[in-house]
Order: C-alpha cells, then sequence, then structure tokens
C-alpha cells in the first residue's frame, strides 16, 4: 500500500536525491541539519515504509549497512572494496532478462527483484595504490 507523500517523505527523497547511495545514518545527519524537529522515530519509519513500498531502493551490501537509492529503474551497483564507496552500474535490460531467465529455469523459482552488486576497485583507489606502488 502506497503512503502518503508527507513532507517529512519529501525531505527524506530530496536528501536521497543530493546524496550518493547514502547509508540511513547519513540522510537521518543530512536532513537533520536542515529539519532538526523531525525526530530519528519518525525518519526510520518512513525511510523503510519507502524502501518496503519500492519509492527508495534499499541496497544491502555485506559487510556494510544498508545504503539507499532513489535511482528505482533497473541497474546494478559495484562497491570499492577498498574505500566502500557505492556506484551505479549500467545494466541493459536484456542481460537482467538472461539472469532471471536462467535462474527461473534452473531453479523454479519466480524472481520478483533482483539486487546485483560487482565488488573490485574504484579508480580513485586504483590511483592510489599504483602512486603507492611508484613511491
Amino acid at each position: 500500500m502506497k503512503q502518503r507523500n508527507t513532507i517529512q517523505r519529501q525531505i527524506i527523497r530530496q536528501a536521497l536525491m543530493e546524496l550518493d547511495h547514502p547509508t540511513a545514518e547519513e540522510v537521518y545527519a543530512y536532513m537533520h541539519e536542515a529539519h532538526p524537529t523531525i525526530s530519528k522515530a519518525t525518519f526510520y519509519r518512513n525511510l523503510k515504509s519507502m524502501a518496503d513500498e519500492g519509492s527508495a531502493l534499499r541496497v544491502d551490501i555485506p559487510g556494510q549497512a544498508a545504503h539507499f537509492d532513489d535511482r528505482l529503474e533497473g541497474h546494478g551497483h559495484a562497491v570499492c572494496d577498498t574505500c566502500g564507496m557505492v556506484f551505479d552500474i549500467e545494466m541493459k535490460q536484456p542481460a537482467m532478462k538472461g539472469i532471471e531467465r536462467i535462474v527461473k529455469d534452473d531453479n523454479g523459482f519466480r524472481i520478483e527483484s533482483a539486487n546485483i552488486i560487482f565488488s573490485g576497485t574504484c579508480p580513485n583507489c586504483q590511483r592510489r595504490r599504483k602512486k603507492n606502488e611508484r613511491s
């Protein structure tokens, strides 16, 4: 059931748009600076509800707090094993459908959603590593 578009939800949505794959704590800290009267309980209740209903995307990354994304259309994520940054990865829909078909065909499982996370090293950490190797 879709919830009402309250001022708290609008504020959370705006914070998600302005931050890049933040954790809930990062969203709350950012939002709280401009809107200190919104309680933590209200914030968490609304963020959870938004993720549950699909108006915000929860990205669960092993070993990290959940991150949130305002971008809802199909895409994957990459996480840097060195610095922990989370990035969007463009995935063409035929590739996603191919994965869904393989899983369904092999296991008889009906996929309702998928969250694909790639791990590796981001460009900044690659540059830092090369610089340190030269030193």
